[in-house]
């Protein structure tokens, strides 16, 4: 099944792509950046992580993880909404 959620993520804010999305755990995802102007924080974890270890989801951006991720973290300074999709 193919899934297209839009996502808020509220500022300074921990949010579980996969559990806001209704996405699978382990499926490989794709996130793209709505903003125009803010970057995001991108974490491969099975829990919420301590703000180390990010990828830098810059605006307008698309970013994927690979197949059978533990989990997928978004954090950012601002709110933002973001696009996740499973990866084709």
């Amino acid at each position: 099944m193919d899934t297209t959620t839009n996502i808020f993520v509220q500022a300074r804010t921990w949010v579980n792509l996969y559990s806001a999305s209704g996405i699978t755990v382990g499926t490989q995802i794709t996130v793209e950046n709505l903003s125009e102007v803010y970057n995001a924080r991108l974490v491969t974890s099975a829990t919420e992580p301590d703000g180390s270890g990010f990828a830098n989801l810059p605006p307008l951006e698309v970013r994927s993880n690979l197949p059978g991720a533990t989990g997928a973290w978004i954090w950012c300074e601002y709110g933002i909404a973001v696009n996740v999709s499973e990866a084709s």
